[in-house]
């Protein structure tokens, strides 16, 4: 299939797509806020999706940047196309802080743009919650794996919803089980779907375990 017709699919039926392909985000390098993404399908293989109990192979698709360099493309790319990228912030530890809630969380309005993306969790976090009918989301990397380092984490989240907000989901991940999330608003509300995989310990592949909904 085209790789437009397949960005329209995964626009329209997010769910099913993302059980029956694997797809990779990468960052921009920056901060969260506007951007314009390509997707493109890649040539590598050994995914397998295990949804619903099957276990066949499935292809890799690679999100990123318009006009950035991606080694794992087979030159499909599909047309560019308007998200909201939410970056992934790191604790400080030098500072023993986070940065501000400005930076770490971003307000994903009800109009405009209809995609979020954000890249690869693997041992972040991404929190969803509410912010006056619009969604205030963060994509946040604890400075390690202790007790101490989670609790600083749920802070670092929490933080940034203000006195009063709500954290309505969490989406943990750790270095065996990563996941891609991806955010698509219909009219005023947005739906949040993160695919759930595990790399493979071949290095070639991973499998994908599921696809968890948050409205």
């Amino acid at each position: 299939m085209p790789v437009n017709a397949e960005l329209g699919l995964l626009r329209t039926n997010t769910q099913n797509w993302l059980e029956n392909h694997a797809l990779i985000i990468y960052g921009t390098g920056g901060g969260s806020g506007r951007s314009d993404f390509v997707l493109s399908e890649s040539d590598d293989q050994g995914w397998i999706t295990t949804v619903g109990g099957l276990n066949q192979p499935v292809p890799l698709y690679v999100m990123y940047p318009q006009g950035a360099y991606n080694a794992k493309t087979n030159g499909q790319v599909s047309r560019p196309f308007r998200v909201h990228y939410i970056s992934m912030r790191q604790f400080n530890t030098v500072t023993q802080q986070w940065e501000n809630a400005a930076t770490t969380h971003y307000t994903l309005p009800t109009w405009g743009r209809t995609v979020m993306v954000t890249s690869k969790i693997n041992g972040c976090t991404f929190g969803i919650g509410s912010n006056g009918g619009a969604r205030l989301v963060s994509h946040l990397r604890p400075p390690g794996e202790t007790v101490n380092d989670r609790m600083e984490l749920e802070r670092g989240i929490s933080g940034g919803f203000g006195l009063g907000g709500v954290v309505n989901a969490r989406l943990h991940s750790s270095g065996t089980q990563n996941g891609t999330v991806v955010g698509i608003r219909n009219g005023n509300n947005w739906t949040f779907y993160a695919q759930r995989f595990r790399p493979s310990s071949s290095m070639i592949g991973g499998f994908i375990d599921g696809v968890q909904v948050y409205n």
